[in-house]
């Protein structure tokens, strides 16, 4: 069964297009071209798994929750705010300035 692609979605107005482009259908069909392998899983189920929250490894087609990996990132960017302010601390206490 062949899939049908849409760049861009939207209505016709009196006043024009009203598009909404998706950039990420395009990012993904380049990686393939590029990689000069096939997506793991059909791009519209990529998209649809992004939006409702998943990653998707284009290499094997493994997903996982974007939620806890978000965890994961916004700690590491608490933690490198926390060791930035320790290092001015340390400079200042020296005589920094």
């Amino acid at each position: 069964m062949a899939s049908t692609h849409i760049l861009a979605v939207g209505k016709m107005t009196r006043a024009g297009a009203d598009l909404q482009i998706d950039w990420r259908l395009a990012e993904l069909l380049e990686w393939q071209r590029e990689e000069q392998r096939p997506l793991p899983l059909p791009v519209d189920l990529i998209l649809w798994l992004e939006d409702r929250g998943f990653v998707v490894d284009l290499l094997t087609g493994c997903t996982a929750r974007l939620q806890p990996l978000q965890r994961v990132i916004d700690e590491a960017a608490e933690l490198q705010e926390l060791m930035d302010a320790m290092e001015d601390d340390m400079w200042h206490s020296r005589g920094g300035w």
